[in-house]
């Protein structure tokens, strides 16, 4: 409720007009274990997989640190 209130159902990336079409969660899920509507992104799923693409990267080049 609080996401569509902020966002309607569009994607939160700025300029992007398609759908929102998942919740990605902004503070890692699997560490947090909180669904905080404010550590929440509506995405498109273009959008979505850019986000965990992102996040890959960034593990893969703490890993080799």
């Amino acid at each position: 409720k609080i996401l569509k209130e902020e966002y309607g159902t569009k994607c939160s990336v700025p300029n992007c007009r398609s759908d929102a079409r998942c919740a990605h969660h902004t503070a890692r899920f699997a560490l947090t274990g909180s669904n905080n509507p404010y550590f929440l992104a509506p995405l498109c799923r273009e959008h979505h997989e850019i986000a965990h693409m992102i996040d890959e990267k960034v593990l893969t080049k703490r890993r080799m640190q």
